[in-house]
């Protein structure tokens, strides 16, 4: 008995540790607001959208980080095809992303977020953010990521130094890819340059 009492105190502060050490987002950058997918165009606001000027699709930048216990991953995508765009009406367009495209700063990672246990990127090698609204701010649309495609809402705010940068926080158990041992939030940062 005192044997089995002794394994789950072990378990216990095994896992104390565990959750201790795991590296988190950081906590001041906003989370993407995530629900299911509509069908439907959202209306953009034109006196925003009026505003705003051309999108320098090909310089379109994506980086992200990954957290696992007590490590940070930094990585990249290459392969971004973009046609965003405005035209004092709305934003439109599209953001595809080559998931085969990924660098991070070890090939072993690399090659492990590519597999069955991440994105599957054999299965699914694309992901897309079709762009539908920009409020006050606040840039939605739908993401598809894995075979799920859901209403992603973030915070795009204004240009600075000539570009949008949008950091935010994704949860990647929204769009089923749950990993058990990493930290299931990535934190993204998107620079999308204008002219």
């Amino acid at each position: 008995m005192k044997i089995a009492g002794s394994i789950i105190v072990l378990i216990l502060v095994g896992a104390g540790i565990w959750y201790a050490i795991q590296t988190k987002p950081n906590a001041e950058v906003q989370n993407a607001v995530v629900s299911d997918a509509v069908v439907g165009e959202v209306e953009n606001n034109k006196e925003n959208v009026a505003s705003l000027k051309q999108i320098d699709n090909a310089n379109i930048k994506i980086t992200f980080k990954g957290f696992g216990p007590g490590k940070v991953h930094n990585g990249s995508f290459s392969g971004i095809t973009s046609n965003l765009s405005t035209d004092g009406s709305g934003i439109k367009g599209d953001i595809s992303v080559d998931l085969n495209s990924m660098t991070t700063d070890t090939e072993k990672l690399t090659t492990h977020l590519k597999s069955k246990d991440f994105f599957d990127t054999e299965k699914y090698p694309t992901a897309k953010f079709t762009a539908m609204s920009l409020v006050d701010g606040k840039l939605s649309g739908t993401l598809s990521v894995h075979g799920t495609t859901k209403n992603v809402t973030v915070n795009a705010g204004e240009p600075v130094n000539g570009a949008y940068n949008i950091m935010f926080n994704l949860n990647m158990k929204d769009f089923g890819i749950d990993q058990k041992f990493a930290n299931e939030t990535v934190e993204l940062n998107i620079v999308v340059p204008v002219k």
